[in-house]
């Protein structure tokens, strides 16, 4: 165990090469001086705090989706404290509840009392994201978006201190989108919530559709906490659509999917984003269709597993999506603390508009689009099983990632940036720095 005025750290190889690889520290290594023989770093940079705040609304309806969230968090944080302890610093996780949006702006500025604040990362909804974004903005703090999905949050409302890890709808909607179409299933019916995030889901997937001269059936608006869906089910029966897009969560998509497999409608079932906490609670016969996630705890490529091996390790339950977005924010503040911006949020901020290379495990280098800060990655298409699952978690198997690994000849960025809405259609317009 290492003791604070310690001069050396002997380090073994396999834990050295693993932390460098995760972490992506070796060249800081060699900044400050490491052995190549006994890989021992010498002299180390004076010690720092990282400190990084991770806020999320744990009591009500997404109580479930912030405790997947804060647990994503605490892996990257004691993962991230070994790295930053080779460089003789240390990082510490500090967990707010939000129990009210109006106290968002009350909280950050208790943060940012704090010393060597990093940045704060939001598991929050749309709402509250939006206000986080703004008073982290009026503070100085970089924010980073872990949850909220509304493309308002990239567009008009954007912010120059503010990044956004988690997906927007525009990139769900698109992953589906170009599945159905490439399995030539183009006659679309909609299902979607009538808050604002299924609206705009409708908006951006019957776009994409027509886009690329496919035809809309037409769209049933569901209410909070609806019951029978039986009207719905009969009028797509007579439509003759080759895919229903669903954009429900929770309790309603639970019952949306129960009577749909109880009426044996024919068509592809189609949905996004990924509700993977409400699919775990379900039936799993009533487990169907394809869905666009973000992450899926069966990934194993390019480090996939032994992520999700850690997350199941340390937890006892598989990585979803929110879990893999607020792990990815606190990785990206880390690296960037200890790449030399510290706690200075300007410094962060040209480190991450700067491109750096991040690996999210998705096997890709992961970057910021420059004129709206989404972050650009993969998604998978994710579909329920045909055999039974060996657990109640194995429900749905990937199928597809988009944007295809298989794409050759021009740059992952240029790649990615086929997911999603384009720079031209963006109202995004930064602060000066």
């Amino acid at each position: 165990m290492r003791r604070k005025g310690d001069k050396t750290m002997p380090i073994d190889r396999r834990t050295f090469l693993s932390l460098a690889s995760t972490w992506g520290v070796g060249h800081l290594l060699s900044l400050v001086g490491v052995t190549p023989q006994g890989l021992v770093i010498s002299q180390p940079p004076t010690p720092r705090v990282v400190h990084i705040a991770h806020l999320s609304r744990r009591q009500g309806p997404l109580a479930e989706t912030a405790g997947y969230a804060l647990m994503g968090a605490q892996l990257a944080a004691e993962e991230g404290n070994v790295a930053a302890e080779m460089l003789g610093s240390r990082v510490e996780l500090l967990t707010e509840e939000m129990v009210r949006t109006e106290q968002t702006a009350e909280t950050v500025r208790k943060l940012a009392t704090q010393a060597n604040l990093t940045a704060i990362i939001g598991a929050l909804d749309d709402l509250s994201t939006a206000v986080l974004s703004e008073v982290c903005q009026q503070q100085r703090i970089v924010f980073i978006n872990a949850a909220a999905r509304g493309g308002g949050l990239r567009g008009a409302q954007c912010h120059r201190y503010t990044f956004h890890v988690e997906p927007d709808l525009a990139m769900y909607a698109h992953a589906v989108g170009q599945w159905l179409l490439q399995n030539n299933l183009k006659r679309w019916y909609f299902v979607v919530a009538g808050d604002l995030i299924g609206q705009e889901m409708y908006e951006k997937a019957s776009r994409f559709l027509q886009s690329r001269g496919g035809m809309e059936l037409g769209r049933s608006i569901s209410v909070r906490g609806q019951q029978d869906y039986t009207t719905v089910l009969e009028s797509l029966a007579k439509m003759n659509a080759e895919a229903l897009f669903v954009a429900l969560m929770g309790e309603d998509l639970r019952r949306f999917l129960d009577q749909f497999r109880q009426a044996g409608r024919p068509g592809q079932l189609a949905g996004a984003p990924l509700d993977m906490i409400s699919l775990w609670n379900i039936d799993a016969e009533s487990a169907s269709g394809i869905w666009a996630t973000a992450w899926y705890h069966a990934l194993a490529r390019f480090s996939a597993r032994e992520l999700n091996r850690r997350f199941l390790r340390r937890f006892n339950k598989p990585m979803e999506g929110h879990a893999w977005a607020s792990w990815a924010a606190v990785k990206l503040v880390v690296e960037g603390a200890l790449r030399g911006a510290g706690s200075d949020a300007t410094a962060l901020v040209n480190y991450l508009e700067g491109s750096p290379a991040f690996d999210g495990h998705k096997g890709k280098t992961l970057t910021f689009r420059p004129w709206n800060h989404q972050l650009r990655q993969p998604l998978y298409v994710v579909k329920a099983r045909q055999s039974k699952p060996a657990n109640a978690w194995d429900l749905l198997e990937v199928v597809a990632e988009v944007r295809s690994p298989a794409a050759r000849g021009r740059p992952v960025w240029e790649l990615l940036d086929t997911v999603g809405e384009a720079k031209a259609e963006s109202p995004c317009q930064f602060e000066p720095l």
